[in-house]
């Protein structure tokens, strides 16, 4: 179990989130997919699942020149195009996910950890995520 974990825990795709990680970040990112909306804005995240979105925005980064978010890593940007390729057919009902099969597993080629809760942060506790 410890080998296999050890393998699945190999991320090939990092996050520029820096030391607080996810936390801090998802409210400000839905304060600002909220702002589009009410500017009637597209929001290009609008048709993916949060999870999928966080994914995204956690692999951005600002580029200076073009002053827009995009990803600088190959892999990830292949990853993205197949993650995108799963929404689609999610959203013309082609694709069905079912738990741990989700558009990110499946276009990432990798299966989640067994016996663990994702989106949930492990340090609330586990009366957070099963209350």
């Amino acid at each position: 179990m410890s080998v296999l974990n050890s393998e699945l825990a190999k991320n090939i795709h990092p996050h520029h989130l820096g030391s607080a990680g996810y936390g801090p970040k998802v409210e400000k990112w839905r304060a600002e997919a909220e702002v589009a909306r009410q500017a009637g804005v597209p929001y290009k995240y609008e048709n993916f699942d949060e999870r999928v979105e966080h994914w995204f925005r956690a692999r951005e980064v600002k580029d200076k020149e073009r002053g827009q978010l995009v990803i600088y890593d190959a892999r990830t940007e292949v990853a993205t195009e197949a993650i995108k390729a799963l929404a689609q057919k999610k959203m013309q009902g082609e694709f069905k996910p079912r738990q741990e099969v989700d558009e990110l597993s499946v276009a990432l080629g990798n299966k989640e950890h067994p016996s663990r809760m994702r989106g949930v942060s492990s340090k609330p506790g586990l009366k957070h995520g099963f209350p």
